[in-house]
């Protein structure tokens, strides 16, 4: 059997299959969804509660094939369970015959800026493989990497960015890199439709390009998304998203297609199909810990605060747990405010999930005379490359952030005090916020990193003791030291 192949989807027909061997293949190609069984239609048997990547193909309502993400090709089971199918590349979806550089021309590719070997490692593979994954370490120079390829190609490119938030300071980094002009550089998003031979774009504004069965809304959204050649999605843990997948999907002809994060594979679910699918395999992989043993990132010296009152009923739901153990908790509050006069004539970055409590932490802090800034859902893309050039320059050093706007992809430069006060449990936010305060700088070698251990409730008791976990996992270096805030004394979690 022959499977023929483009760039976003492969092709097989229905001949010659057994519907045992379709059977195995739909399983290799689905997940089931996250809390599918509290959906009523799964409850009604009128769905299985997956979801599934292996289309069917018809023509006339007869089923004459199927089809499923390209990057999955390189599945071993999957291609086992077809019977090893002869790879065909689509007439018109062949590969780009080109001299890849050498190692000394890779270090060399951008302006002003040599090359670090792992970064030259990921362009090579990234040139020779063509598509995949690039899991980086936060601080590693993903945009390096990815500009040295943006260079060295010289083809239309669209680079994707998961939320506005960061849509200019990605155009500015990318124009910083490549030596260039921000405004040689185009941008979709924040109601601006200014496409050029290199784009920044936001996925939702991609994603109002797209029709709901994979169409173009108009010809100048065909013409922008078939122009590709190269496309990069920073933040790459994000296609799994069905919108993220959609638009990733809707590049039919970049034959170059990447995915970049620190966290790829840390979800905690299985989607992670679908990122593979849109892209390939994880084609390189650079830690943490091999940043900080090599001095590339600094080393977090990371100290949990314990507390424990006010004591919580156990009836409590979460939303009242969180409101008063951590939104109002005037003792963990007023432990952040103590952390930031301790340390204000460093670079403070103060983290909150919540918009209530970073107005709280806000107001607490000018009751103190604390000079800062907040940045959150409602300051505008551009404010926020202020605020963030402010901290840069040193004009401004204590910042105030929402999760949400800070969480992914946001450059802080030379942070030396991280102080977490958001709570949470999830790994990835965990692995990006943290990132924030590792890039070094001048005289930086390590970095000062504050967390709460919540004892008030099981709830923030189950959150703090996988938050010290994930800490521990980073790499060899990392140490969590455990002070009980009442006692001033280290306390032993069982």
């Amino acid at each position: 059997m022959k499977l023929v192949v483009t760039h976003t989807y492969s092709f097989f027909p229905v001949e010659g299959l057994t519907a045992k061997q379709l059977r195995l293949a739909d399983t290799l190609l689905s997940f089931l969804v996250k809390d599918a069984f509290h959906i009523d239609a799964v409850k009604r048997h009128l769905w299985d509660g997956r979801k599934h990547l292996l289309k069917k193909i018809r023509k006339n309502r007869q089923v004459i094939g199927y089809k499923f993400p390209t990057g999955l090709v390189r599945n071993k089971k999957l291609m086992e369970a077809l019977g090893n199918p002869e790879l065909v590349w689509e007439n018109g979806y062949g590969l780009t015959k080109f001299e890849r550089p050498t190692d000394e021309e890779v270090k060399y590719l951008l302006e002003d800026i040599t090359l670090r070997d792992y970064q030259i490692y990921a362009v090579q593979k990234m040139l020779k493989r063509r598509r995949g994954v690039i899991q980086a370490a936060v601080a590693s120079g993903k945009t390096e990497i990815a500009a040295a390829v943006i260079k060295y190609l010289n083809v239309p490119t669209v680079v994707m960015v998961p939320k506005l938030e960061i849509l200019h300071q990605t155009r500015t980094r990318y124009a910083k890199r490549l030596g260039i002009s921000k405004d040689e550089i185009g941008i979709i998003g924040e109601s601006k439709y200014v496409p050029k031979r290199i784009t920044v774009a936001s996925v939702d504004s991609l994603r109002s390009m797209i029709t709901r069965n994979g169409g173009y809304v108009d010809d100048e959204a065909r013409r922008f998304y078939e122009e590709a050649k190269l496309v990069i999605f920073d933040e790459a843990h994000m296609v799994s998203d069905n919108t993220f997948f959609a638009v990733f999907m809707g590049f039919t002809k970049a034959e170059f297609r990447f995915g970049m994060s620190a966290t790829p594979f840390d979800r905690e679910d299985d989607t992670e199909i679908m990122l593979i699918g849109a892209s390939s395999n994880r084609i390189v992989n650079i830690t943490p810990d091999y940043l900080m043993k090599r001095g590339f990132i600094a080393i977090p010296d990371i100290t949990m605060l314990k507390v424990g009152t006010p004591k919580l009923s156990p009836a409590y739901n979460y939303q009242t747990v969180v409101q008063e153990g951590i939104v109002d908790n005037p003792i963990r509050n007023d432990a952040i405010v103590q952390l930031v006069k301790q340390h204000k004539k460093r670079k403070i970055l103060v983290m909150f999930r919540y918009i209530r409590h970073g107005r709280a932490l806000s107001r607490l802090l000018y009751d103190q005379g604390i000079d800062h800034k907040i940045i959150q859902g409602d300051v505008e893309g551009e404010d926020r490359e202020i605020i963030r050039e402010e901290f840069e320059n040193g004009s401004l050093n204590i910042i105030l952030a929402s999760v949400g706007a800070t969480g992914l992809g946001t450059d802080l430069p030379g942070i030396e005090v991280l102080i977490r006060g958001d709570g949470g449990k999830a790994k990835i936010s965990t692995i990006q916020i943290l990132g924030r305060a590792l890039r070094i700088s001048e005289g930086k070698s390590h970095a000062l990193v504050y967390d709460f251990y919540d004892d008030t409730h099981r709830y923030l008791r189950r959150h703090s003791k996988k938050r010290r976990e994930d800490y521990k996992n980073i790499g060899d270096l990392v140490k969590v030291n455990q002070i009980d805030l009442s006692t001033g004394q280290g306390f032993l979690v069982l």
